[in-house]
């Protein structure tokens, strides 16, 4: 019984574990997206500061 126990135990602490890394690859890919759309932000306020520039 207390070897089943052990077992349940080491089990759910695999799936936990599992759930946790699944977790951290989803807010790596979130980090990832959020650059990007930073970058494409950055640019286009490049681009809008070059045309009011141009039309002043």
């Amino acid at each position: 019984i207390e070897l089943k126990q052990a077992s349940e135990s080491k089990l759910l602490e695999i799936q936990t574990e599992k759930n946790k890394q699944k977790d951290d690859l989803v807010d790596m890919e979130n980090s990832d997206k959020i650059k990007t759309i930073q970058q494409n932000l950055q640019m286009e306020i490049q681009i809008t500061t070059v045309i009011q520039h141009v039309f002043q």
